[in-house]
């Protein structure tokens, strides 16, 4: 239909993350009908913590997480750690980037690796399990329907806006190369620095 605005995913923003991190340790009812037990609870959640983490910080699609290994993660002094996506769709000639990954997710990657070689994948989940966890997580965590793969990615993206960043900065940090998607993405958090915004603050100022 005409006009109709486009939908896209809930974002999961830093507030967002936080419910999440509070309730994905807790035991869940499988298909099966039964309860997890503690460990496997905290074993799951740990992971889903992490996973919904680095794509925040990496703002990654869920193609390029699905593809990382422990290879692709390194840690730097101060305790954060640097993270190459080695191809996009972007990046079709796989040029590659590195990303900043914070402390926090630093410690949420090491609470899961076990000792795993640096070859092996991070998560060991395809892109559908990837999308399917984090919807199970956000419902876990009482956040609704409308969450998916594509969330971590829309809510940095929202988070970002929200602080000030500007439309190319937001470009890079997403690796984007146009600015339709960010620029969607983050109509709601720009609305206030608008022309018609900036009128108001201009007539309060100059009363």
């Amino acid at each position: 239909m005409a006009g109709k605005a486009q939908k896209q995913a809930k974002g999961l923003t830093a507030d967002a993350l936080d419910a999440i991190a509070a309730t994905a340790c807790r035991p869940r009812l499988g298909k099966n009908g039964r309860r997890e037990s503690a460990q496997a609870a905290a074993r799951r959640g740990r992971v889903d913590i992490a996973l919904v983490r680095l794509m925040r910080d990496a703002m990654l699609r869920v193609s390029e997480c699905a593809a990382l290994t422990w290879s692709d993660i390194e840690t730097v002094p101060d305790g954060s750690g640097r993270l190459l996506i080695r191809r996009s769709k972007t990046d079709p000639d796989g040029e590659g980037a590195v990303v900043f990954v914070s402390t926090q997710t630093m410690a949420a990657l090491a609470s899961i690796r076990n000792g795993a070689p640096a070859g092996l994948r991070v998560f060991e989940l395809s892109s559908n399990q990837i999308s399917l966890r984090i919807k199970k997580a956000a419902l876990a965590a009482g956040l609704g329907d409308g969450f998916s793969g594509h969330s971590p990615r829309v809510g940095m993206a929202q988070d970002l806006a929200r602080i000030g960043v500007e439309l190319p900065s937001l470009m890079t940090a997403g690796r984007w190369r146009s600015p339709t998607m960010p620029a969607h993405y983050t109509r709601n958090e720009t609305a206030d620095r608008g022309a018609v915004a900036r009128f108001y603050d201009y007539s309060r100022g100059s009363r």
